[in-house]
Protein backbone atom coordinates (compact mmCIF):
# COMPACT_ATOMS: atom_id res chain seq x y z
CA UNK A 1 0.00 0.00 0.00
CA UNK A 2 1.17 3.56 -0.58
CA UNK A 3 1.09 4.67 2.72
CA UNK A 4 -2.72 5.25 3.21
CA UNK A 5 -5.49 3.69 4.68
CA UNK A 6 -8.64 2.06 3.63
CA UNK A 7 -11.64 3.82 5.09
CA UNK A 8 -12.80 2.08 8.69
CA UNK A 9 -15.57 0.98 9.76
CA UNK A 10 -17.48 3.21 12.29
CA UNK A 11 -20.69 0.83 12.60
CA UNK A 12 -18.62 -2.54 13.01
CA UNK A 13 -17.37 -3.60 16.31
CA UNK A 14 -14.54 -6.01 17.71
CA UNK A 15 -13.38 -6.65 20.60
CA UNK A 16 -9.43 -6.76 20.50
CA UNK A 17 -7.25 -8.85 22.21
CA UNK A 18 -3.92 -8.21 23.83
CA UNK A 19 -1.26 -11.30 24.05
CA UNK A 20 0.45 -10.66 27.36
CA UNK A 21 -3.10 -10.52 28.77
CA UNK A 22 -4.30 -13.84 27.05
CA UNK A 23 -1.05 -15.90 27.81
CA UNK A 24 -2.23 -14.54 31.67
CA UNK A 25 -5.49 -16.21 30.78
CA UNK A 26 -4.01 -19.42 29.38
CA UNK A 27 -1.58 -19.88 32.64
CA UNK A 28 -4.95 -19.05 34.92
CA UNK A 29 -6.72 -21.95 32.95
CA UNK A 30 -4.00 -24.45 33.01
CA UNK A 31 -3.95 -23.92 36.35
CA UNK A 32 -7.48 -23.64 37.69
CA UNK A 33 -8.70 -26.09 35.22
CA UNK A 34 -12.41 -23.67 35.14
CA UNK A 35 -15.78 -25.33 34.00
CA UNK A 36 -17.13 -24.14 30.90
CA UNK A 37 -17.04 -21.37 28.87
CA UNK A 38 -15.10 -18.45 28.97
CA UNK A 39 -14.48 -15.58 26.27
CA UNK A 40 -10.81 -14.35 26.61
CA UNK A 41 -9.95 -10.83 25.42
CA UNK A 42 -10.01 -7.41 26.46
CA UNK A 43 -14.07 -7.29 27.15
CA UNK A 44 -13.82 -3.98 25.32
CA UNK A 45 -15.53 -3.13 21.99
CA UNK A 46 -14.22 -0.86 19.81
CA UNK A 47 -15.48 0.43 16.40
CA UNK A 48 -12.62 0.04 13.42
CA UNK A 49 -12.29 3.58 13.31
CA UNK A 50 -11.72 4.31 16.54
CA UNK A 51 -9.17 1.68 17.09
CA UNK A 52 -7.31 2.48 14.39
CA UNK A 53 -7.97 6.65 15.39
CA UNK A 54 -6.45 5.02 18.85
CA UNK A 55 -3.02 3.94 17.10
CA UNK A 56 -2.67 6.86 15.26
CA UNK A 57 -2.62 9.06 18.08
CA UNK A 58 -0.61 7.13 20.39
CA UNK A 59 2.23 6.61 17.69
CA UNK A 60 1.98 9.96 16.25
CA UNK A 61 1.25 8.44 12.45
CA UNK A 62 0.39 10.93 10.04
CA UNK A 63 -1.75 8.82 7.54
CA UNK A 64 -5.44 10.03 7.80
CA UNK A 65 -8.19 7.98 9.24
CA UNK A 66 -11.35 8.02 7.43
CA UNK A 67 -14.10 7.13 8.20
CA UNK A 68 -15.94 4.13 6.42
CA UNK A 69 -19.49 2.12 6.18
CA UNK A 70 -19.52 -1.53 7.19
CA UNK A 71 -23.06 -1.10 5.62
CA UNK A 72 -22.08 0.74 2.43
CA UNK A 73 -19.53 -1.62 2.39
CA UNK A 74 -21.63 -4.48 2.58
CA UNK A 75 -24.08 -3.68 -0.55
CA UNK A 76 -20.73 -4.39 -2.82
CA UNK A 77 -20.53 -8.03 -1.84
CA UNK A 78 -23.35 -11.04 -1.84
CA UNK A 79 -22.61 -12.37 1.84
CA UNK A 80 -23.48 -11.79 5.59
CA UNK A 81 -21.14 -10.27 7.61
CA UNK A 82 -21.37 -9.53 11.46
CA UNK A 83 -21.28 -6.07 12.57
CA UNK A 84 -20.25 -6.81 15.86
CA UNK A 85 -17.58 -9.66 17.69
CA UNK A 86 -17.31 -8.13 20.55
CA UNK A 87 -16.77 -10.54 23.51
CA UNK A 88 -18.72 -10.41 26.97
CA UNK A 89 -16.06 -11.27 28.99
CA UNK A 90 -17.23 -10.85 32.49
CA UNK A 91 -17.34 -14.14 33.19
CA UNK A 92 -13.77 -14.43 32.88
CA UNK A 93 -13.26 -10.53 34.74
CA UNK A 94 -14.95 -12.12 37.60
CA UNK A 95 -12.66 -15.44 38.07
CA UNK A 96 -9.32 -14.46 37.27
CA UNK A 97 -7.38 -12.88 39.85
CA UNK A 98 -5.70 -10.28 37.79
CA UNK A 99 -6.81 -7.21 35.83
CA UNK A 100 -6.84 -7.23 31.99
CA UNK A 101 -5.25 -4.20 30.25
CA UNK A 102 -6.94 -1.21 28.83
CA UNK A 103 -6.51 -1.59 25.49
CA UNK A 104 -5.49 2.12 25.41
CA UNK A 105 -3.17 1.04 27.47
CA UNK A 106 -2.00 -1.84 25.64
CA UNK A 107 -1.80 0.19 22.27
CA UNK A 108 0.58 2.40 24.08
CA UNK A 109 3.20 -0.64 24.24
CA UNK A 110 2.79 -1.48 20.78
CA UNK A 111 6.30 -1.04 18.48
CA UNK A 112 6.67 -0.85 15.26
Amino acid sequence: MNGSLYPQFTDHYFGPTYLPDFSKVLAWTIENKPNGIYHASSGESWSDFNFAQEIKNAHKFSTDVKPGSLQDYLKTLNRPYQKNTALDCNKLVNAIDFELTAIKDAVKELTW
